[in-house]
């Protein structure tokens, strides 16, 4: 077998269908989080009328959030769970956030 036979022999493998599914699933989740996501940073720009955490009780966020489903969780399920998370978030991009080890903020960080 010579060198310019082996070179011409490569085969593409093709992409598994629930990769592709997989992928496809992930696009429509982070179609919807773009925005939340942008409208979470406005929020920090906005140090008057937006306070730095919106403090609840564990077991309120606990109770907010939901069991947990072991099958998993739809998309609109994910993206309530994720609404839920950045309510209770503290906001590390609010000008007045100051901590101990880092002072002020990074929207990549």
């Amino acid at each position: 077998m010579n060198a310019s036979s082996t070179e011409n022999t490569t085969i593409e493998e093709e992409v598994r269908p629930e990769y592709k599914q997989y992928v496809a699933e992930f696009e429509e989740l982070m179609k919807h989080l773009q925005p939340m996501i942008k409208d979470y940073y406005e929020l920090t720009g906005r140090p008057k009328t937006t306070s730095i955490s919106n403090f609840a009780m564990p077991n309120e966020i606990i109770k907010e959030l939901g069991e947990l489903d072991p099958k998993g969780a739809s998309i609109e399920e994910c993206i309530k769970t994720i609404d839920t998370t950045m309510k209770y978030s503290l906001k590390t991009m609010h000008p007045f956030f100051l901590d101990k080890l880092y002072p002020g903020s990074d929207p990549i960080g």
